[in-house]
């Protein structure tokens, strides 16, 4: 919203205009006077021009050759292209008031520069375009932890060979598998599904007794190592020892 602020010391005339509002004028007798749209072309950027409702050739433009004096109506012209005129009946109501009609059809705020860059930014990170404007949802703490399930598939089976998967999704979508009728009788109800993969995972017996017996191999080996490399530090630490427990001879030299 934009206000145009007059001197007190000005005599300030009100005339009706005949659409039903009333607009301020200074009196013509004061001739230094140049009325000027309270915006200009430098505060104004691309994306502002877009959304803005002003028409283009309302805003201040150096290089054009506009007359310097406006007479009432082309003034009452602007004032409407900027939404800044308030209705005659009733000359108390506030322009801030979102009632207002003129108020929800005003010029909207400016945005600088580095904000219109973070806004396009946010806007480009918040999908992908070569999939389809595929959305960037909110990660929770189950849909991590099915990502890293699928990200470690590899060491939930070792017979079957899949893609390596070393990087963390930032985009993804939830699909629903629809049951084939004619596999009705070999798959699990809906009261034994899990809600999410990891949930499906630990109610499988099977796996969880394999996963097991692969983990415990694992600690084995790991316990193994541990031992022989005590072992050799061990070693190392009584060579030394007995390096330095050995009686120097010594030699006499005639002189």
């Amino acid at each position: 919203m934009f206000w145009f602020p007059l001197p007190d010391i000005l005599s300030v005339s009100i005339h009706k205009l005949p659409n039903g509002y009333h607009n301020t004028r200074i009196p013509p007798c004061l001739s230094f006077f140049r009325w000027k749209p309270p915006i200009t072309l430098s505060d104004c950027s691309s994306e502002y021009l877009s959304h803005c409702p002003v028409d283009y050739s309302l805003l201040q433009n150096p290089f054009s050759k506009k007359p310097e004096n406006i007479g009432p109506e082309e003034e009452t012209k602007l004032w409407q292209g900027l939404g800044i005129v308030r209705p005659i009946h009733d000359p108390t109501t506030s322009n801030t008031d979102v009632e207002n009609p003129f108020y929800t059809t005003s010029v909207p705020g400016l945005h600088s520069k580095r904000e219109v860059t973070r806004m396009r930014k946010a806007e480009r990170n918040s999908k992908l375009s070569g999939w389809y404007d595929l959305p960037k949802p909110n990660l929770t703490d189950e849909d991590r932890e099915d990502l890293d399930v699928i990200r470690m598939r590899r060491a939930l089976s070792t017979e079957t060979h899949v893609r390596r998967s070393d990087t963390k999704a930032k985009y993804y979508q939830r699909g629903v598998v629809v049951d084939d009728p004619g596999s009705f009788y070999d798959r699990l109800p809906k009261k034994l599904r899990g809600k999410t993969i990891v949930d499906e995972l630990l109610a499988n017996a099977e796996l969880m007794r394999l996963q097991r017996k692969r983990y415990s191999k694992i600690e084995r080996e790991n316990a193994e190592k541990r031992s022989a490399m005590r072992r050799q530090k061990q070693q190392q630490l009584k060579r030394i020892k007995d390096r330095s427990g050995r009686k120097q001879r010594t030699v006499v030299v005639p002189i």
